[in-house]
């Protein structure tokens, strides 16, 4: 995957480790895309070394784009926040032919229990709310790899698996899901006037339904894939 490589796209980059990764092996510095001006402030105090990190929508970001011009696509735990077909196809465009797209994401019953917990303390007050908090996670392994074969992909390796991991209490599990990225466009959909209100349910909700002797289990489901456009 990572061999000869001029350069590197990172779509929903997050705070930019993906990124850095690719910059070990990329001659020229990879290009880190994310929606988040809060998680692209870390990338860059980060990585801004051996890195491009720039703000936009990664769909439109990909329609922007010229055809046939990096070696690597990547998308790190972005995929189901925004739409998955149309990314899958706009890489498909930028890759050079024999270039790569490497996809890791949630599943569709990833991280269901703070998930669960946002459902539930939108439903105490909607009003809370200026916008739907929208998420487009796939199903499972086989519905990833059918939409890159439908963008005109070959399928080169695929994998699916799960990881939990305990936060001690709900304030920790708030602040290790906005950290992570998965609460990527939450921040938008609640009232800033609002959202330490919105908070503090989203930690007592969480507790109440989760909390264990061990903590609160976050559970992520993926499916990854790596697939290459034909020459």
């Amino acid at each position: 995957l990572l061999d000869n490589v001029e350069n590197a796209l990172d779509l929903s980059c997050g705070t930019g480790f993906i990124t850095n990764k690719l910059s070990e092996y990329t001659k020229k510095k990879p290009i880190g895309i994310d929606q988040s001006k809060d998680m692209l402030s870390i990338a860059k105090q980060q990585y801004e070394k051996n890195c491009i990190f720039l703000q936009d929508d990664v769909v439109s970001c990909l329609k922007k784009q010229s055809a046939n011009q990096f070696d690597i696509v990547t998308n790190g735990w972005g995929l189901g926040y925004s739409k998955p077909f149309q990314i899958i196809k706009g890489a498909y465009k930028v890759l050079k032919p024999g270039g790569q797209l490497a996809i890791i994401d949630n599943s569709l019953f990833s991280i269901k229990e703070p998930i669960w917990a946002v459902f539930v303390t939108a439903a105490e007050d909607p009003t809370m709310f200026q916008a739907m908090f929208k998420i487009r996670f796939l199903p499972n392994l086989g519905a990833l790899k059918r939409r890159m074969i439908f963008a005109g992909f070959h399928i080169e390796d695929a994998w699916e698996g799960e990881k939990t991991y305990f936060v001690e209490n709900g304030k920790q599990a708030l602040q290790r899901l906005h950290y992570t990225g998965a609460f990527a466009g939450l921040e938008r959909c609640v009232y800033p006037y609002r959202k330490e209100e919105f908070d503090n349910r989203f930690i007592r909700n969480i507790e109440r339904s989760y909390l264990t002797k061990k903590g609160i289990p976050i559970t992520h489901r993926y499916i990854a894939a790596i697939a290459i456009k034909k020459k």
